[in-house]
């Protein structure tokens, strides 16, 4: 290849660059075409230019700057052509967004045969006379759906792209479509209502490029990224890397994929959901970690619904993922299908100000959600909810300075809830509003183990009816109105033992039983209940 320099074998110190190359700024070394030499080549505009398999998106007329500029004189319906303010960034075969000029008023791309000064023409007519000072815009979605079309491997250098419809990676097995990274490779999505990029074939990927939208615009569905499509086999082996989705209506979609893997993914100021994950059949063992997702434009909160919702999923981890504002942070129902087994490990949750937010919320909707595990993390702002009808739900190992934001730390309606070392509240975010952890009636089998709770109003509250519970080794002293709150008939079928706040026996027998083999600890004696009738059934056990 022209440019290229042979390197002998014996070369070993890639940074001897050879003399015919020290006038470059800017050289790769590679292994040559036969595979049996190293070489040096200088770097363009790609890195990728020399790969075969790889193709420059500007090579098919993508302009790669975000330029605006406005129509100079009126375009009457009916137009081919047009006067530019500045027609300076444009070019034969470059495409062109002229907003009002299609049907009913909708935007209209074309693309460009003629640049002539600042003159601009195309074939087929516009449907609606547009005003002069209309800002017009690139249009590069042709560009990289033909490149996506050609290649199995497509490149966008650093610049800023316009695209107004879906670009679907479902051309090769493998394809990629890579940026080059630092956030400075740019695709603005224009549709209000399309997906971006949508991967569905095996081993798609996507990396190292920023999906937006301008914050002018309100989109009224569509994501800036979907792995999977409904109605096809599911995407295996889909990688999502390096990527940033901004402003979107929704910002990721996960809906119908297998063993895919997404990682360093940012999503911010999603309009509905940050990530939205509606996995189909078939579907499970995918791994997504070190995702950040939050909500930094407050105005936009009335439309905002989750930073994570899922209405249907199977068998996946989630490792180090970030919520930050959302109403609800994590959100998952059971709307679309089942779901199960559910990992959260490493997380961190903030939800926003208000008095009804959440940082998890568990809810069932009309199919069954089990096994969901939220394990090691922290809700720095926020309380945790676990709806009625969602069993087997963990949570491990969780820190909840639990702001007094109108709630309870942890809401328990679901049956088998297990809390394993869960710590609410602090010293310096003191309520005497809402307890620790609060378990309802009909929460069976709840079981708290080694947790704690400080400065609420009580740590721990039991309603009747919430049966078979276990409290064991836990530390509700230090809160504002007493340790505890229990039903009258908790004691009766719970096993509570060894807590600090909590005495493990009764200390009255002066009053009825509740139960028949109630037990009591009074001056220092054992009694145990032999009936319900009167005080008279308690009978002492020990000297």
């Amino acid at each position: 290849m022209s440019g290229a320099i042979s390197v002998p074998r014996r070369f070993t110190q890639l940074f001897d660059t050879p003399n015919s190359l020290a006038g470059h700024a800017l050289k790769v070394a590679r292994v040559n075409a036969a595979e049996n030499s190293l070489e040096f080549a200088p770097i363009n505009i790609s890195p990728f230019a020399w790969a075969a398999d790889w193709v420059n998106v500007l090579d098919y007329n993508a302009a790669g700057v975000i330029t605006t500029t406005t129509l100079a004189a009126q375009l009457n319906s009916g137009s081919t052509s047009a006067t530019l303010t500045d027609a300076s960034s444009y070019a034969i075969g470059h495409g062109m967004a002229i907003p009002g000029a299609g049907a009913a008023g909708a935007e209209l791309a074309v693309t460009l045969t003629s640049v002539v000064g600042n003159v601009v023409s195309w074939s087929g007519a516009t449907s609606t006379t547009v005003a002069i000072g209309t800002t017009v815009h690139h249009d590069d979605t042709q560009a990289f759906l033909d490149a996506i079309d050609t290649a199995k491997h497509v490149y966008a250098p650093w610049g800023n792209y316009n695209v107004t419809d879906t670009l679907t990676l479902d051309t090769y097995a493998g394809q990629c479509l890579m940026g080059g990274g630092d956030e400075k490779t740019r695709i603005y999505h224009r549709s209000l209502t399309k997906d971006c990029i949508v991967l569905v074939k095996v081993g798609t990927s996507l990396r190292r490029l920023m999906v937006i939208m301008d914050a002018s615009l309100t989109p009224t569905s569509g994501a800036g990224v979907v792995v999977g499509k409904v109605g096809s086999s599911a995407s295996v082996r889909t990688y999502v890397n390096e990527v940033s989705i901004v402003n979107t209506y929704d910002g990721l979609r996960t809906e119908n994929t297998t063993s895919s893997s997404i990682y360093k993914v940012v999503i911010a100021d999603p309009r509905r959901y940050g990530w939205y994950s509606t996995s189909g059949t078939p579907t499970g063992g995918c791994e997504y970690s070190d995702i950040i997702i939050y909500l930094g434009s407050p105005s936009w909160r009335a439309g905002v619904v989750a930073g994570f919702y899922m209405d249907k999923g199977d068998t996946t981890r989630y490792n180090n993922i970030s919520f930050f504002g959302f109403p609800k942070n994590a959100w998952i129902r059971s709307t679309a299908g089942p779901v199960s087994t559910q990992i959260f490990t490493g997380f961190t949750n903030e939800s926003g100000a208000g008095t009804s937010d959440y940082s998890i919320y568990l809810e069932k909707g009309a199919y069954d959600i089990t096994a969901v595990c939220f394990t090691g993390g922290e809700v720095l702002l926020g309380n945790i909810y676990v709806g009625a009808g969602v069993e087997d739900t963990n949570l491990v190992g969780i820190t909840i300075p639990c702001y007094p934001v109108g709630s309870s730390g942890v809401h328990i309606y679901g049956k088998k809830t297990k809390l394993l070392g869960i710590h609410v509240g602090s010293t310096g975010n003191s309520t005497n509003s809402y307890d620790g952890i609060k378990v309802y009636s009909g929460a069976d089998g709840t079981q708290i183990i080694g947790c704690a709770a400080k400065k609420r109003r009580y740590g721990l509250t039991v309603e009747n009816g919430a049966f078979n519970t276990i409290i064991q080794g836990n530390n509700f002293l230090d809160n504002n109105t007493a340790a505890y709150s229990f039903g009258s008939t908790v004691r009766e079928n719970s096993r509570i033992s060894g807590n600090f706040g909590i005495e493990d026996y009764g200390t009255s027998i002066a009053s009825t039983p509740g139960y028949v083999g109630q037990e009591a600890l009074s001056g220092g004696h054992f009694y145990k209940a032999v009936g319900t009738s009167s005080s008279a059934d308690w009978k002492q056990i020990t000297a």
